[in-house]
C-alpha cells in the first residue's frame, strides 16, 4: 500500500525493534536498527524472520505476504488520496 501511495517501492529507510535484549531497543539510547532500500525489502525480511523462529512455515510466509500485498493494492485504490 505504502508504495502505491508513495509511488515508489525504492525508498530507503531505518527500523528497530522493541522485543530486543535491553539496550537495543528502539526506546534505547542507542537502538539496533535495521536498514532497507524498499518496501518490499523490509516485508520479505520481516516474513522469512517468522521461519527462523520457528511461528510458520516457509509457504505460510510466502502465501501471507502475497496476501498482505494484494490486500494492500485494494486498500490503495479505495482511498481517496491514492485515485
Amino acid at each position: 500500500m505504502l508504495k502505491q501511495l508513495i509511488g515508489t517501492d525504492q525508498v530507503n529507510f531505518k527500523d528497530c525493534g522493541a522485543t530486543l535484549p535491553a539496550g537495543s531497543t528502539c526506546y534505547d539510547e542507542k537502538p539496533v536498527l535495521r536498514s532497507y532500500t524498499s518496501f518490499t525489502q523490509a516485508a520479505d525480511e520481516n516474513a522469512i524472520s517468522r521461519v527462523y523462529v520457528g511461528f510458520h512455515f516457509r509457504n505460510a510466509t510466502a502465501e501471507g505476504t502475497a496476501y498482505g500485498r494484494k490486500i494492500g493494492e485494494r486498500a490503495a485504490t479505495l482511498l481517496p488520496a491514492a485515485k
